[in-house]
C-alpha cells in the first residue's frame, strides 16, 4: 500500500485531475491511500499519526511519500519547477532565533533533528522520475516558518546545505521513523529561497509538475510489491 501525503488540496487537485492516475486508483483499488494534512510540522504530524494510529499495518505492507511544492535554493542548483526528491530531511528553525540565524539546542536535549530517508524507497522515485528534466536529489529543510528574506534563507542554506525548503517533510518524517515505515518525499520547486515576492512565484505550475510525476512513482512502487 502507497500512501500519499500532501500539505493542501491546492497541491492534490492537479493530481487528482490527472486521468492516469485516477486509473491506477480504480486499477489498484485498496492500494492507494491519500491525506491531506494541512500545512506546517504540527498539522503533519497529528493528522499521519492519526491516521497511522487507526490501522494495523503489517510489517512492509505500508511505504508513506510526501509530495508538494518547496522553496528552493540556487547555491545547490535548483531552478523553478525542477523536481526534488529528499535524501534527509532537517528540522531547520527549531532552537534560539537570533536575528537572522539560529541557534540550535543540542540533540540531547529534542531528540532527533535530522532524518535520513528510506534508500531504497527514494532510489525507487529517482528510477521513476529518471525522465524528468531538472531532477534533483538533496537535504530537505523543514521549518515552521517559510524564509521571507535571503539573509535568513542563506543561513539555512550554508547550515544544511539544503536543497528544498518545506514545511511538513521533517516532522513526516519523524512519524514514520516511530511506526518503523520507508518514507520519501518528492517535491517541485515553486519558489527560489530569497527575498519575499509571491509575483515571482509558480505555485500552480509546481503543483501540476510533481503531480505529473506521481503516476509513475505510484505504478513503480505498486509493482514492486505485487
Amino acid at each position: 500500500m502507497i500512501l500519499l501525503l500532501v500539505a493542501t488540496e491546492r497541491e492534490m487537485a492537479p493530481l487528482l485531475a490527472l486521468p492516469e492516475f485516477r486509473a491506477l486508483q480504480r486499477d489498484c483499488f485498496g492500494r492507494i491511500e491519500l491525506l491531506v494534512t494541512g500545512v506546517g510540522p504540527v498539522a503533519a504530524a497529528i493528522r499521519l499519526t492519526r491516521w497511522l494510529a487507526g490501522r494495523e499495518v503489517a510489517p512492509g505492507a505500508l511505504s508513506v511519500v510526501q509530495f508538494g511544492v518547496g522553496g528552493g535554493w540556487v547555491e545547490e542548483g535548483a531552478e523553478l519547477l525542477d523536481l526534488c526528491i529528499a535524501e534527509r530531511e532537517v528540522f531547520g528553525d527549531l532552537g534560539v532565533a537570533v536575528g537572522e540565524q539560529m541557534e540550535y539546542f543540542d540533540e540531547g536535549m529534542i531528540g532527533c533533528q535530522q532524518y535520513l530517508l528510506d534508500v531504497a524507497l527514494r532510489q525507487q522515485l529517482q528510477r521513476s522520475v529518471a525522465g524528468a528534466a531538472g531532477t534533483k536529489s538533496g537535504t530537505f529543510v523543514t521549518v515552521q516558518a517559510v524564509s521571507g528574506t535571503s539573509a535568513r534563507g542563506n543561513f539555512l542554506h550554508r547550515r544544511w546545505q539544503g536543497l528544498c525548503e518545506n514545511m511538513e517533510g521533517a516532522a513526516a518524517a519523524a512519524v514514520c521513523e516511530e511506526f518503523a515505515l520507508p518514507f520519501a518525499e518528492i517535491r517541485s520547486i515553486s519558489n527560489y529561497v530569497e527575498e519575499r515576492d509571491p509575483s515571482r512565484w509558480q505555485l500552480d505550475a509546481a503543483c501540476e509538475t510533481v503531480a505529473a510525476a506521481l503516476p509513475a512513482v505510484v505504478h513503480s512502487l505498486l509493482t514492486i510489491e505485487s
